[in-house]
């Protein structure tokens, strides 16, 4: 008998759509059993985590060695793309990149949910990014310079050598 085959472009949509609503779904199932200061302190401490493994699988996966800039944006570029994020480099070289974010399913679905007030997306940015990228490379800085809940057109990102 012959199998069913999805196609590629439809099994991403599908498996992107999965990965940010797992991820609120767990949320809001700690936060029903617990609070939402719980819940949010347990989904820091999961991201924390998350960040720190999944450039570690995309430079495996796709067999980057360097931890340069253009790697680094790279493996943000893949992470964006995981998720379903509209975006656009602005500028790419060895000492700096600029990253806009132009539509973040995150935030889409806090907007949808009623909670993006309750769940502050750019403070988590804030947290989360540094740790990795200093990961990555501890002589690259990142510094979110506008965000979309914050009234802001996009989500813009700078990654720089430390002087």
């Amino acid at each position: 008998m012959e199998k069913f085959e999805i196609p590629k472009d439809i099994l991403l949509k599908l498996l992107q759509g999965a990965y940010i609503a797992i991820d609120g779904l767990w949320f809001m199932g700690v936060e029903k059993k617990h609070d939402f200061d719980e819940a949010l302190e347990i989904d820091i401490d999961v991201w924390e985590n998350w960040m720190q493994i999944l450039p570690k699988r995309i430079k495996r996966i796709l067999n980057l060695e360097k931890n340069d800039i253009p790697m680094i944006v790279k493996i943000l570029e893949v992470a964006y793309q995981m998720e379903g994020t509209d975006y656009e480099i602005i500028e790419r070289s060895e000492n700096r990149a600029v990253i806009r974010i132009l539509k973040c399913q995150w935030y889409e679905n806090l907007k949808n949910a009623g909670r993006e007030k309750l769940l502050p997306c750019v403070d988590l940015d804030k947290k989360l990014y540094p740790p990795m990228i200093e990961k990555i490379n501890p002589k690259v800085s990142f510094k979110q310079v506008s965000g979309i809940p914050e009234g802001d057109e996009s989500c813009d990102f700078i990654l720089e050598l430390k002087k």
